[in-house]
């Protein structure tokens, strides 16, 4: 209840995934190196020993609000990584070897969603005790029925995605007519905007926002 939620995409996470499969040279790692720190220093209590290491350790890293602020940094790291590799699809055009990575890697994030899918547990906390011993049984395993169907109507909605845009990097690779950049830009912008926007707005929108006199009369004039 600190945070919000981190999400970062399913078109971002199939191209940082590509950009791990083509792009060359130290830069992979470091960014690789630094967004898996990231999150695991995003597990606060749930891996204690690195988190404690870096609250006493690092300078200001004990001012954090909440432990996964420092997912900022993968938000920086994914997308950059996916910079690069769409950097590198745009350069070697027609090699055929870059289609067959592009299948690749829209395989291993389709595995990764189809596992998530099969994901039967997890859909209880802590807190849900104490509210689950005032419900009746069915209300209960209806709530947590309801969580697993949420979660995966999002996962077919991110397979939805990955689908998209493989099918558009790979037509991109191997196609010869397609060789418009900006037009490969303009529909990974719309396919990204899609895919956020939606998501976004059911953390923030328009209904958690009020009018500027609503409070007018909320407090009487005092003397």
């Amino acid at each position: 209840f600190t945070a919000g939620p981190v999400y970062m995409g399913a078109v971002i996470c199939l191209l940082f995934v590509l950009g791990l499969l083509i792009v060359k040279g130290p830069y992979k790692w470091a960014l690789l190196g630094v967004t898996l720190l990231s999150v695991m220093l995003s597990w606060g209590h749930n891996w204690m020993p690195l988190t404690k290491l870096f609250f006493d350790v690092v300078p200001m890293y004990n001012k954090f609000r909440a432990v996964s602020s420092i997912l900022v940094i993968a938000e920086v790291t994914m997308p950059l990584l996916g910079f690069l590799a769409l950097k590198r699809l745009c350069e070697d055009k027609g090699v055929k070897d870059m289609g067959k990575s592009v299948l690749t890697a829209g395989g291993i994030v389709v595995a990764l969603l189809f596992i998530a899918m099969m994901t039967t547990s997890g859909f209880t906390s802590p807190n849900d005790e104490q509210m689950f011993s005032q419900l009746p049984e069915w209300l209960a395993d209806g709530l947590i029925l309801q969580r697993q169907s949420m979660f995966q109507m999002d996962v077919w909605r991110s397979m939805f995605f990955v689908l998209i845009t493989t099918a558009l990097l790979f037509a991109f690779a191997r196609s010869r007519k397609f060789n418009s950049v900006p037009a490969l830009a303009a529909i990974l912008g719309v396919l990204v905007l899609a895919d956020m926007w939606p998501v976004d707005k059911r953390y923030m929108n328009d209904s958690m926002f009020s009018k500027g006199n609503s409070f007018d009369l909320a407090f009487k004039m005092q003397p």
